[in-house]
């Protein structure tokens, strides 16, 4: 929703709609009055330096404030969709075991651009943005200089687009020419740029509906919508938003209340920032959410040097106590320190008693001894220190490129609050 990067301090200089003569907004706002939809006067749409587009309130917010209504149908859903003129394309598709929500929505927008002013939502589509700053929209060279837990996340995110989009191609080869036109084959129309951007589009811009049946099959529930103008709010961690959904409406109101005069923030969730910059595009700075994984290899590599259990005693037993109590996931690192299945892992790993009703009271209590406690905090430390280094030498090596996209220096970002973060929890280990 109004995605972009947060690199410093909010510090922005509002230019009003009339000031920029943006067209596209009054068309926006006019469209949406038409349909029914309720906006407060007082939220404007306006640009701001450090996140671009954004809403802000002429006026103080108290807490509770409403910020928006939408009727339900001008939220683009699988509905909306399945009664378009592409609907027919996916409800015909036998060969086809299921879709995803995103995929769906993304052929809806690349087909509702093609329409261009005959479509209904042509003042919607004018609005979204022509670029996003997600990790999609890197070079390979970019992507090459990625560390590889942000690089493993990319790699993820392209091989589920493209077999989406091949899923897609499947569909519409079946019908050739656009009926639309006239004049292009559709396969000119769904193009894998095209369906990078609706995919971006949808991936950063959706919320969440309630779920509900839908006649087309699809890969899990029915909960996707696009949403006008609503996704114009920028994200903030330190905001909290309530959502009123009824059968005909979808309403946003401010759990926190707004000078006047400033931007106004929703919630899209309690994420990390290596989650906002996979799915979004964007980081924020002391972010309270994030967090910097760790994962099994690492801690047992270092653990090789630390005072290391004899790998005959790693027996069974101890691998299927921690695979039970599942002390193998959330490893990490957060701005309160290690986490507590990060501690329990090494605990379980590093004592040399193996005695599993002592062990397994001891991780639900984390109640440790001060030895226990010196050890666990030596793997830590070892563990950071380590950590810290790799992080230090892949900054440096990702900072060397003099041009890059917009997304990499996003990913920079990343990197540099991530070894902030590191270094900050080494420093509170001997306070």
């Amino acid at each position: 929703m109004g995605r972009v990067q947060r690199r410093r301090k909010w510090k922005w200089r509002k230019r009003s709609i009339k000031e920029d003569g943006d067209s596209i907004c009054i068309q926006l706002v006019q469209w949406l009055g038409e349909q029914k939809c309720i906006l407060p006067s007082n939220i404007q749409w306006a640009y701001f330096s450090g996140t671009g587009r954004g809403l802000y309130t002429t006026m103080y917010l108290p807490e509770g404030s409403f910020l928006i209504r939408l009727p339900k149908h001008i939220m683009i859903t699988i509905h909306t969709v399945m009664q378009s003129g592409i609907g027919s394309w996916f409800l015909n598709a036998s060969e086809v075991e299921s879709f995803s929500n995103q995929q769906i929505l993304a052929a809806f927008l690349i087909w509702e651009r093609h329409l261009g002013l005959d479509s209904r939502w042509a003042a919607y589509i004018n609005s979204l943005p022509e670029n996003y700053t997600t990790p999609l929209t890197m070079s390979k060279r970019e992507k090459a200089l990625l560390p590889k837990y942000i690089h493993d996340g990319v790699q993820e995110q392209e091989q589920t687009v493209l077999e989406s989009y091949k899923l897609v191609i499947t569909v519409i080869k079946k019908f050739s020419l656009c009926k639309h036109c006239g004049k292009l084959l559709l396969t000119d129309i769904f193009t894998f740029h095209s369906f990078l951007w609706a995919w971006n589009t949808v991936n950063t811009r959706a919320v969440y509906v309630k779920p509900t049946v839908s006649v087309v099959r699809l890969r899990g529930e029915n909960t996707l919508a696009l949403a006008p103008f609503l996704d114009l709010f920028n994200h903030s961690c330190y905001v909290n938003t309530r959502v009123e959904e009824t059968d005909e409406s979808y309403s946003l109101f401010s759990s926190d209340a707004c000078p006047s005069n400033s931007q106004v923030f929703i919630s899209y969730g309690p994420h990390a920032n290596y989650k906002l910059y996979i799915e979004y595009g964007f980081v924020v700075s002391n972010n309270p959410h994030d967090v910097v994984p760790v994962t099994v290899e690492q801690i047992d590599k270092v653990m090789n040097s630390v005072h290391a259990v004899p790998s005959v005693t790693f027996s069974k037993a101890r691998n299927k106590l921690i695979k039970n109590n599942r002390l193998n996931e959330n490893l990490c690192f957060s701005n309160e320190g290690p986490s507590f299945t990060l501690q329990a892992y090494i605990f379980v790993r590093e004592v040399r008693d193996f005695d599993k009703k002592v062990l397994q009271q001891k991780i639900f209590t984390c109640e440790f001894t001060n030895v226990e406690k010196e050890v666990i905090n030596s793997v830590v430390i070892r563990l950071l220190c380590d950590k810290i280094a790799k992080y230090q030498q892949q900054l440096d090596i990702m900072l060397q490129p003099n041009q890059c996209s917009e997304s990499f220096s996003v990913a920079k970002i990343l990197v540099y609050n991530h070894l902030q973060l590191l270094e900050k929890v080494h420093r509170n280990i001997f306070v």
